[in-house]
């Protein structure tokens, strides 16, 4: 399998960067008070994440029977990258707009228990 070319000015990867730094901010500009007073938790959590990366990667390089991480290890850490933050945003934003339609599709009393269980799947 060839591959990819290393080159930083790709526009390709150019585009990459940008999504990951808009994704980035705004999930600073939605969740940005919820971030800033979950801070004294890090120091007590990030062993455990320490732990669940480490266990992660290792199941993704070790159990996966057809190999196809071996020879694209280093697209590992862009993939984690996007999924903790273009897709984050991708499905907030996706969930927030499935609320406001479960609304006009189901009874109020029924939307606003049942509107959580039907956004998420399909967000995701």
């Amino acid at each position: 399998m060839k591959s990819l070319p290393a080159d930083p000015s790709l526009p390709w990867r150019r585009t990459w960067i940008a999504a990951i730094a808009i994704a980035t901010m705004v999930l600073c500009v939605m969740n940005g008070e919820q971030l800033i007073a979950s801070f004294g938790a890090v120091p007590v959590t990030l062993p455990v994440w320490v732990v669940f990366v480490v266990v992660g990667v290792l199941m993704l390089v070790r159990l996966d029977l057809f190999r196809s991480t071996r020879s694209r290890r280093r697209l590992l850490a862009p993939a984690v990258v996007s999924g903790g933050t273009v897709a984050v945003v991708l499905g907030v934003v996706g969930d927030q707009l499935l609320d406001t339609n479960w609304s006009a599709i189901l009874p109020s009393d029924a939307a606003e228990r049942w509107s959580a269980a039907l956004s998420a799947p399909l967000a995701e």
